[in-house]
């Protein structure tokens, strides 16, 4: 089975939008402030609410940042290649992680 690098390349650009989105969409849900209300439990609950939606923002962030790498290395001609080794990546695990940049033995170290 070849891989489709093409289709690989497609599914990383409509990440890449679907993610700057949820960027957006996650740092305007998490703008107030606390401490404004008129109970604690009330102040507390939008406490560990912004927490877990800046959680959420920073783990979408570093998402976004392995798929911009990723289409890098399609504009560098090393998309495939593993970052560690240089050995080719198998096709099935870019076609599961179409961001990863190290084969399953480097990643696993």
């Amino acid at each position: 089975m070849a891989v489709r690098y093409d289709k690989l390349k497609e599914q990383l650009l409509a990440d890449k939008q679907r993610l700057e989105t949820e960027v957006k969409e996650t740092a305007t849900a998490s703008g107030a402030s606390v401490g404004y209300s008129n109970h604690m439990a009330d102040d507390a609950a939008y406490a560990y609410e912004q927490t877990k939606s800046l959680s959420l923002q920073q783990n979408i962030k570093g998402l976004l940042v392995q798929v911009n790498e990723a289409l890098q290395r399609f504009n560098d001609g090393t998309y495939g290649v593993c970052t560690d080794c240089g050995q080719s990546i198998d096709p099935a695990r870019l076609e599961a992680i179409p961001y990863t940049s190290r084969c399953i033995r480097c990643a696993q170290k």
